[in-house]
């Protein structure tokens, strides 16, 4: 994490612009801020992280993200603070559903919970249960760590006989592959998964 965090940043900045007398609450465009929110889900920060780690209802991160064309400033300072180096610490808690659809889509292309986890820096035992058990919350850190090695490997497909394996269960347990989901769709459990030519499960 960056020496100031997303909060001290923002509250610095607020008590530059308070001090010159320029704080304005009023809307602005959000074509900016919509560009940031897509750049920190494209490193693997889910929304609901965002929403966490700088106070903005998640619900307005939907809504940017859906269309909306304006923001308030504080809820622009507070977005444009958090930065890509920012990264969940202790013990925060997230929705499961990005990180088990990730690990079921790597699991398509052939790579392990045992891949996944020793680049992730993670137990095996810890990403198996995620897509065993089907929590609901699943530790920030947990859900930052595989957002970053599915970066890696969403792309790129792991073809020896392990991989083949691993694979072909994927396919009789009915997972869905990384083509099924957008940046934008993979965190949110409402979103409904999009066709994938040639992909057949079960």
């Amino acid at each position: 994490m960056s020496r100031l965090t997303y909060a001290s940043r923002y509250g610095k900045r607020r008590r530059v612009l308070l001090a010159e007398g320029r704080w304005e609450s009023s809307r602005i465009p959000a074509d900016g801020v919509v560009a940031h929110l897509r750049a920190l889900i494209r490193a693997g920060r889910s929304r609901t992280w965002i929403a966490r780690a700088t106070g903005v209802p998640e619900a307005t991160i939907h809504r940017l993200l859906a269309g909306q064309s304006t923001i308030t400033r504080h809820n622009a300072y507070r977005l444009l603070a958090l930065t890509r180096a920012d990264r969940p610490s202790g013990k925060t808690w997230v929705p499961a559903t990005g990180t088990k659809r990730r690990l079921e889509a790597l699991a398509c292309q052939g790579w392990s919970q045992v891949d996944i986890a020793r680049l992730a820096g993670l137990n095996a035992n810890t990403l198996s249960r995620v897509v065993r058990d089907s929590p609901r919350q699943v530790a920030a850190a947990t859900a930052d760590a595989v957002a970053r090695v599915y970066l890696q490997l969403a792309r790129l497909c792991r073809t020896d006989q392990t991989g083949r394996w691993v694979q072909a269960r994927a396919r009789r347990r009915g997972y869905l592959p990384p083509a099924a989901w957008t940046p934008w769709t993979i965190d949110d459990p409402k979103a409904r998964p999009l066709p994938v030519e040639g992909w057949e499960r079960g």
